[in-house]
């Protein structure tokens, strides 16, 4: 069971917040990631970097910047996610509130007084999260709002002061189970949440983040600020973008945990329905690879879950020969 007591007195913390930040060859962005917290309004910090044996420069680039509350740890082995890094710097932490952050986004102003602020007035939150802008890998701004077509979230935004909202457990985790709303650089969780928790799943190694949403909200309120705090670099080769069987299988591991949950109706609907979307993601990259057999096994297990006729299509078109099939897929009968 999940339980917030951030009434802990603060001799307890050496910090106010935790930042821990994954390093895998983040040479190019790292140094702008560092200059954008050093330069926040709020001191009361550390940053812990933990490096997955990356194999650049990354550790160069850091090393100047270490002090009494700046720390570098390395993993023994890479671990090909951020899962065990998360959870090694959670477990070193000495902060009353664990942010996490990737090593190649941006602060912006105010993000921690603005987090520590909001965490302190609202004990009873499981989790904090904000908006956020993207950029490019020459941090030129994508979108200046991120969420903008997030709308599953919106109704259940309770107003508390200013640009500060809360959102009930219950509303917060079925808008999840539609559209992940939370940015894994947004995020604020009290350290005290996190030790009634089993940590990260480390088998996974995309899509830990959402399943420690899942766990949060599934039982403790949250809150959100509406203005972006940060910016989050968007590039073709990170894990999330790369994309693949992998990334759906990941997915399909977390939403069968949620089906083992006491769940109402309309969220065991919404659960089959991501399984099924993800199951056919996984049968449709395996039927560009001409990887018909193990197609046909996904889309069979997209159906079980929830009958859709993409699914249906594309495993009668996987029995076609080879010219047939690149007819199918280059006018997408």
């Amino acid at each position: 069971m999940i339980e917030v007591d951030n009434n802990k007195s603060p001799t307890n913390f050496k910090y106010g917040i935790s930042i821990i930040i994954p390093v895998y060859n983040a040479e190019n962005f790292i140094v702008e990631t560092i200059n954008s917290i050093i330069n926040q309004s709020f001191n009361d910090y550390e940053i812990i970097f933990i490096d997955d044996c990356s194999t650049d420069g990354s550790k160069a680039k850091i090393a100047p910047y270490l002090t009494d509350n700046i720390h570098y740890f390395c993993e023994e082995q890479n671990t090909g996610g951020p899962s065990k890094p998360r959870n090694t710097g959670i477990k070193k932490s000495q902060g009353k509130y664990i942010m996490f952050f990737d090593s190649d986004d941006l602060m912006l102003p105010n993000k921690l007084v603005e987090t520590f602020n909001a965490l302190e007035e609202n004990k009873y939150a499981g989790l904090l999260c904000t908006n956020f802008q993207s950029i490019d890998k020459d941090s030129n701004i994508i979108s200046s709002d991120f969420l903008s077509e997030y709308q599953s979230f919106r109704g259940g935004l309770v107003p508390l002061k200013g640009n500060l909202f809360s959102l009930k457990s219950n509303f917060a985790y079925s808008s999840l189970l539609k559209a992940n709303f939370i940015g894994t650089s947004s995020v604020t969780i009290p350290k005290t949440v996190l030790d009634g928790l089993n940590g990260f799943d480390e088998t996974l190694t995309n899509g830990d983040d959402l399943d420690m949403w899942y766990q949060i909200t599934h039982k403790l309120d949250i809150l959100f600020i509406s203005h972006p705090l940060h910016q989050y670099r968007i590039q073709p080769n990170s894990i999330s973008f790369r994309g693949g069987v992998k990334n759906s299988l990941n997915r399909i591991v977390v939403l069968k945990k949620q089906l083992a949950l006491v769940q109402s109706k309309s969220n065991v609907l919404q659960i089959n329905k991501r399984l099924a979307k993800n199951f056919n993601e996984a049968g449709m990259v395996e039927f560009r690879n001409y990887q018909m057999d193990s197609a046909r096994k996904y889309f069979i297990q997209s159906i079980r879950y929830r009958f859709n006729f993409i699914a249906v299509k594309y495993y009668f078109a996987s029995f076609l020969n080879k010219a047939l099939i690149n007819f199918f897929k280059k006018f997408k009968c």
